[in-house]
């Protein structure tokens, strides 16, 4: 009787249980934390393009018909053409491509003819992709695009800012920084 109740204390001795693994962090509620750390007010969270993207959207702006992007409420003449987009893209079929380039092609080359000037360009690392900001006339725009090597789309955001918005082109340049893809 002892010999059995030694040999059941080993048995159940060995059968700790691993101590839980915190749960991973709410990427929407570490987004929020982003927004307000780089004082990004006006700005919230949300969930785009089928859930498959997490990105900063101005709050006081309305949705455009047909899930186009955002734009301001009332935009004044000056302001036509103001829109903030986010969303993903395969140019083509949706099969792993070499993004750098596609996003070269389909976001970027409009930068380099027409009369635009490049403010900055820079290359993101984590996950790989590029940021573009410009203006052509009254009209300033800020472009990113990432991606991960061997995925079937990249993503995209865009803020297209003209009048009074084009102040706003930093706050925008740091939300689709921000923007990213849920994996």
């Amino acid at each position: 009787m002892v010999r059995a109740l030694v040999l059941l204390l080993v048995f159940a001795g060995g059968c700790k249980k691993e101590p839980a693994s915190p749960a991973p962090p709410d990427p929407m509620a570490l987004l929020a934390e982003f927004a307000a750390a780089n004082k990004l007010d006006g700005f919230e969270a949300q969930l785009l393009d089928d859930d498959t993207i997490l990105a900063l959207v101005p709050v006081d702006w309305k949705a455009v018909a047909g899930g186009f992007g955002y734009e301001p409420p009332e935009p004044a003449f000056d302001e036509f053409g103001t829109r903030f987009s986010a969303g993903t893209n395969c140019d083509g079929f949706c099969k792993a491509k070499d993004w750098a380039q596609v996003a070269e092609k389909v976001e970027f080359a409009r930068f380099r003819q027409d009369g635009a000037t490049i403010e900055s360009e820079v290359a993101l690392t984590d996950p790989p992709g590029r940021r573009i900001v410009s203006s052509q006339g009254k009209r300033t725009t800020v472009a990113v695009a990432r991606w991960r090597e061997g995925a079937e789309k990249y993503f995209y955001c865009r803020a297209e800012l003209a009048g009074k918005h084009r102040a706003l082109k930093d706050r925008f340049t740091t939300a689709c920084t921000a923007a990213a893809l849920i994996p």
